[in-house]
């Protein structure tokens, strides 16, 4: 998009959009707080962010006019559902709002023991302006956190995921329109779909949905999902036991022959159409090594590498030297141990995974739905997907090539390069619809006047794989 030829708009939206922006900045994004320079996926020059190499020029989240413009994710309420949220953090506090909940003692403090949760937090809403640490990609977001993975009932499944305690739907305007799940299982099998024979995947599911569509006065909220971090290997449960799995066979690990190890459609609520489930990239704009992929992704974000050898995110950490991800002590990344930059090691560089790429989704959404909060919950996922960029375009896939039984060469284009699907969009295995692009989805909503119509959903559609396969066999013969 060319924003040159756009600059009598512009001014006209600037101030048709006053009611939700800021006077625009004055210096430019990285250098507005001590660390944005190296907060690589708000605007990607090439740092390094204090690891050992550097990203890729304009490999980022493209939030260049939503930050000029002063959009920023004013007034959309953001609920992180994690380890819990140090929402005392200098750097969080004046973006939290009353709703967090403790959920083992009751209380409105939902104590992080981690740091997870407080890093997430820090990604989607840290304070901009404030001349410490960086900032988060919707900066004026409000904050509530829930410390679910410590208490995962049902009970609380449903206070963090958009229910009062006496368990009716929220709908209040402080209440969230973004519920950020950076957390996830991987099953070593898949569950059967059939969600009656699940009460609670069920019950879930039919919550999601409700909310999705019917709170805030019919504007509903999005659900994020991180796909998981599971290409190469995973931890499961067996019977209560945990089991590290890995492509390893008569001692040696084999060749995987680029393939993932593991499908994210496997966990039921990765499959569930009520969650936005997100793919990670690395500062070059390509899959992360870790991240797990499959058909089910939605778009792709920024998730980063391990911040040593390559960059990850740098967000916030627990307070403090002594816990939290930045400790005192010599560190791969030269951010931390306690350095002149962050010398109560409050911040971190290391923070990664698809639970990264999550929470910048979700602030990507919120600094869009802040563009146009009259837009329902459906739309603002259309516009995420109408301008998702075509992220790595030449990613070929994975092409096998293997003897079948007759002893001929054969291949199978068994994960397709970029495709077209049959509504329009790209797709691709690794990225999904491609990688969030703030700035047009932004603009988009800008000019977006009414929601999508009713959403009509269509009966299931059985259809005989096995016949199909019998097909193929008897013509290959």
């Amino acid at each position: 998009m060319n924003y040159k030829k756009n600059l009598i708009v512009l001014s006209i939206l600037s101030a048709a959009t006053s009611a939700y922006a800021n006077t625009s900045p004055e210096l430019p994004l990285t250098k507005r707080d001590p660390l944005t320079f190296q907060q690589w996926h708000l605007q990607n020059t090439g740092q390094t962010g204090f690891s050992k190499s550097a990203g890729t020029v304009g490999q980022d989240l493209n939030v260049d006019f939503a930050d000029r413009m002063g959009i920023k994710g004013r007034g959309i309420t953001v609920s992180v559902i994690d380890t819990g949220v140090e929402i005392s953090h200098p750097d969080l506090a004046d973006n939290v709002v009353p709703g967090s909940r403790n959920l083992i003692d009751g209380s409105d403090y939902p104590l992080d023991n981690h740091g997870h949760g407080t890093s997430v937090a820090g990604l989607i809403a840290a304070v901009e302006g404030n001349n410490i640490g960086g900032r988060g990609v919707a900066p004026y977001a409000n904050l509530v956190g829930f410390n679910y993975l410590d208490e995962q009932s049902m009970a609380s499944w449903m206070v963090s995921h958009g229910l009062s305690e006496d368990f009716r739907a929220l709908d209040r305007f402080t209440d969230p329109r973004v519920f950020n799940q950076s957390y996830g299982s991987t099953p070593a099998s898949p569950r059967n779909g059939d969600l009656s024979k699940d009460p609670a995947a069920e019950l879930e599911e039919a919550i999601m949905q409700d909310i999705t569509l019917n709170s805030h006065w019919g504007r509903g909220a999005i659900y994020v999902k991180s796909a998981g971090n599971s290409f190469g290997y995973y931890n499961t449960y067996i019977n209560g036991v945990k089991y590290l799995v890995l492509p390893y066979e008569n001692k040696e690990f084999f060749n995987n022959q680029g393939l993932p190890f593991h499908d994210a459609n496997i966990t039921v609520d990765n499959a569930s159409n009520w969650n936005l489930v997100v793919s990670a990239l690395n500062a070059d704009g390509k899959l992360a090594s870790y991240s797990s992929v499959g058909s089910n992704i939605f778009l792709s974000a920024p998730g980063g590498e391990y911040g040593e050898d390559a960059p990850a995110m740098v967000t916030t950490d627990l307070t403090g030297c002594d816990k939290g991800m930045n400790r005192t002590g010599p560190h791969g990344n030269s951010l931390h141990g306690g350095t002149e930059l962050d010398p109560e090691c409050n911040y971190a560089g290391t923070m990664n995974g698809t639970s990264s790429a999550a929470p910048n989704t979700s602030g990507a959404i919120a600094t869009v739905m802040s563009a146009n909060p009259a837009l329902d919950s459906r739309t603002i996922r259309h516009l995420l997907a109408s301008t998702a960029r075509k992220t790595d375009p030449t990613n070929p896939g994975v092409m096998l090539q293997f003897e079948n039984a007759q002893g001929e060469m054969v291949s199978y284009d068994a994960i397709p390069s970029w495709q077209t699907n049959a509504a329009g969009y790209n797709f691709h295995y690794f990225y999904g619809l491609g990688a969030v692009n703030v700035d047009d989805a932004v603009f988009k909503a800008l000019f977006t006047g009414v929601s999508l119509p009713k959403l009509q959903v269509t009966d299931w559609q059985k259809k005989s794989q096995t016949l199909q396969f019998l097909t193929r066999v008897l013509m290959a013969q």
